[in-house]
């Protein structure tokens, strides 16, 4: 058989596989689970339309961030924005860590027991912290400054950089509780400008993603994939039914060099080979 062939079946195979196996864990674990089997099937179809040439898929990839990412900041930027985040999850994490401590206290003899039962509560709040405090640095760095212009540009960061750094060495509890209240005041005096920079912040990166995703496809997309697409899907629909998903991996596999093989390439002649 054909390179290409073998290509095909592989792809089938673990999209078939992947979509099996999604279908059958999401019947297993909820009530209502067997009514979604489809998921499976439209994921191993996915898998199964990226896994066909995956390096043509990987070259869609990079072509399609190269036309749709065209800016690249200014260095000192990154050294600004990581300085600043910095200083803000050093303050962040000394609230937390009073706001820990009074709750610790006031339980009085059980507070190891308090502590085990709030430790995973802690790091979420944690966690959300560090990606909030990292989108609020974001929006606050004017776009400006991501592009090297002047010497004025480049003395703002500078500036940003080492203000960053001082708040993450003076960031105490007391210190953090002062800026705390400080903050407060300043956000409520420019709230209708950070929450309008805020959505146009989601509109931009909403289009961008909009059109990464469609230069992608537009890029790499095929006959051969879509083929790929129905039969890896079809596969984890037959994985499912026999609730097994290397029969579905198995099926993918048939289904598709028989589809290409027989179908595409001798009957219909809608594919032909490549002289790879």
């Amino acid at each position: 058989m054909q390179r290409e062939t073998w290509s095909i079946i592989g792809a089938c195979a673990l999209g078939a596989l992947t979509g099996a196996f999604v279908a059958l864990d999401i019947a297993s674990r909820f009530q209502y689970g067997s009514y979604f089997w489809s998921v499976g099937a439209l994921i191993g179809g996915m898998v199964a339309y990226v896994a066909a040439d995956f390096r043509q898929f990987c070259a869609g990839v990079v072509h399609s961030y190269r036309r749709t990412i065209t800016w690249r900041p200014y260095y000192l930027y990154w050294q600004a924005l990581f300085a600043q985040w910095i200083g803000m999850c050093a303050a962040t994490t000394s609230v937390i860590v009073v706001l820990v401590l009074s709750i610790l206290v006031t339980k009085g003899f059980g507070w190891l027991d308090a502590l085990h039962e709030g430790a995973w509560s802690v790091t979420t709040i944690m966690c959300a912290a560090i990606v909030f405090n990292l989108a609020i640095v974001w929006i606050g760095l004017p776009d400006r400054f991501r592009f090297a212009y002047n010497s004025e540009y480049e003395s703002c960061l500078r500036h940003e950089i080492t203000s960053g750094y001082n708040i993450a060495r003076k960031a105490n509890p007391l210190g953090v509780m002062y800026h705390l209240l400080k903050g407060l005041w300043w956000l409520v005096l420019h709230s209708p400008s950070l929450c309008t920079q805020l959505i146009s912040f989601i509109t931009r990166a909403a289009m961008l993603l909009a059109q990464f995703v469609a230069g992608v496809f537009v890029h790499i997309h095929s006959k051969r994939r879509t083929l790929c697409f129905v039969d890896a899907s079809l596969g984890a629909a037959i994985g499912y039914a026999f609730g097994s998903a290397l029969v579905g991996g198995f099926a993918g596999a048939v289904l598709g060099v028989i589809n290409y093989e027989f179908v595409s390439v001798r009957w219909l002649k809608l594919a032909a080979r490549t002289t790879e």
